[in-house]
């Protein structure tokens, strides 16, 4: 799943960088991804990425959280406590 929904993780958090850098030249890296225990109420895989987003002088690491058998992701700020993820049983 890591590797299918990297595209689309990548998008969010460009999407969501260009906006609030107000640069719409910015660009992204992932800088790392993981997988996440399925949630208990949906059943569905998820997966996290870790990405930075640079352009017009800004640098910005939000953390794209994509679910398996929908079609999109959310990017949150990096520093945002309830999306990093925790590892298994933490």
């Amino acid at each position: 799943m890591l590797a299918s929904r990297q595209n689309a993780a990548m998008q969010a958090a460009v999407n969501r960088g260009r906006f609030e850098l107000d640069c719409p030249t910015a660009t992204g890296t992932v800088l790392s991804s993981s997988p996440l225990q399925s949630s208990p109420f949906s059943g569905y895989d998820q997966a996290a990425y870790s990405i930075g987003i640079s352009g017009c002088g800004h640098r910005i690491v939000y953390v794209s959280v994509c679910q398996a058998g929908t079609g999109g992701c959310f990017a949150e700020t990096a520093d945002n406590p309830a999306v990093m993820p925790r590892a298994p049983g933490g």
